[in-house]
């Protein structure tokens, strides 16, 4: 099939790998670009533009909102353009209440009558899928060809609604796996981001306290030792004590008001 269309399904690319333990301390409000998110948001112009939808039908498919969501956006696209260029077909995967719980009770199924499951051999099942599938193929082709070619003769269709997308032809650019690109991921050995932070951690703990840091007796380097005596200078008379019948001189008193 991929050599006739392009095929697109749901194959989402793992998730971003997480940063070595230093960087996530460091860069602690980066994230790395999700690959997941990129993809999803290609696959959905894919979606827009394409001519066929097929939806496994199956007890897990008709429970899950996202598949739901695709239906509702494939049968409003068939609803604006069409039976002649958009097409949806359930195809039986298992038992299921797909008729009672699902949009897709008004389109006809593509290959056997029975599920897959209740196919034998299952093979068999699929090969009916794509021979039926190649006969749909021609006839959308057949179909867009003849818009194309009457949009370049510049003839008014009145019956024929206009289209996005004029081509099914294959490309490979076009190919979801390829066609979207990530910006650029944050990336560094992890022996690099220990020495940031040793080197951060050191310069932090020097630029608070290096007296402290570097050796608690520098601070008190300069200090006298407490059982040493101060220095004695010299003096020409020793220091006499006032004698005790002597009043004690007041603040601002002259010398002369002092008995002297």
């Amino acid at each position: 099939m991929r050599d006739e269309v392009n095929l697109w399904y749901n194959d989402p690319p793992d998730g971003p790998e997480p940063l070595p333990l230093p960087w996530r301390m460091l860069l602690f409000w980066y994230r790395q670009p999700d690959p997941r998110k990129y993809y999803y948001r290609n696959l959905q112009r894919q979606y827009e533009r394409a001519h066929i939808y097929l939806f496994l039908t199956s007890y897990h498919t008709i429970q899950n909102n996202w598949v739901e969501e695709e239906i509702t956006a494939a049968v409003s696209r068939y609803t604006e353009f069409g039976d002649r260029y958009i097409r949806i077909y359930p195809v039986l995967v298992s038992p299921s209440h797909w008729k009672k719980h699902s949009r897709l009770a008004h389109f006809k199924t593509l290959g056997p009558k029975r599920t897959l499951v209740e196919t034998v051999p299952e093979e068999e099942g699929y090969l009916e899928i794509t021979e039926q599938l190649a006969k749909v193929l021609k006839d959308l082709q057949r179909n867009l060809e003849e818009e194309k070619f009457a949009q370049s003769r510049d003839i008014p269709v009145t019956d024929i609604a206009p289209i996005r997308q004029t081509s099914v032809r294959p490309n490979v650019e076009e190919d979801p796996a390829q066609f979207f690109e990530l910006p650029p991921a944050f990336s560094a050995p992890e022996w690099l981001g220990w020495s940031v932070l040793f080197l951060l951690m050191l310069v932090t703990l020097v630029g608070l306290r290096p007296d402290r840091i570097l050796s608690p007796s520098l601070r008190y380097r300069n200090v006298e030792p407490a059982n040493r005596k101060p220095i004695e200078y010299l003096r020409d008379y020793p220091p006499m004590p006032p004698p005790p019948h002597a009043p004690l001189p007041r603040l601002g008193e002259p010398d002369s008001a002092r008995g002297r």
